[in-house]
């Protein structure tokens, strides 16, 4: 894998490659036989800038491939968190149903009950409990 790029590099200015500090690269690049095209010192500077724009273009592709990768992996992260928090949520709400429908089964009725029929009496029989508590 490649190195990761800590910084931009189209923040990073070119080089002036026509300056004295460069005068021994552009010697050396006149002098040089593997570079016919090189005579002069302004085109050794302009062969170094064009070679230093190549690089850089590829560090700005690789740069931006690299935050795409970033970008996409935190939406992943963000995602799974999301549905993590779903399912527990739902889990959540499984166990409190749960546990009503427990309770319900637990839940002694004092009487029938019929929807829509009014009451014509009370019926006279006691509450479990209260029957146990009397005996």
């Amino acid at each position: 894998m490649a190195e990761r790029i800590e910084i931009d590099p189209s923040k990073i200015p070119c080089p002036e490659f026509a300056s004295t500090a460069y005068g021994f690269i552009q010697k050396a690049l006149v002098a040089d036989p593997d570079t016919p095209d090189v005579n002069t010192d302004e085109e050794a500077a302009q062969k170094l800038r064009s070679q230093w724009e190549t690089e850089n273009n590829a560090l700005k592709t690789q740069f931006q491939t690299q935050i795409q990768v970033d970008e996409q992996l935190a939406e992943d992260n963000r995602r799974l968190a999301q549905e993590d928090k779903e399912q527990a949520e739902q889990e959540q709400r499984q166990r409190e149903l749960e546990v009503a429908k427990e309770r319900e089964k637990k839940r002694t009725p004092l009487y029938d009950f019929n929807s829509g029929v009014g009451i014509t009496s009370i019926p006279q029989h006691l509450h479990p409990y209260t029957e146990k508590k009397i005996s």
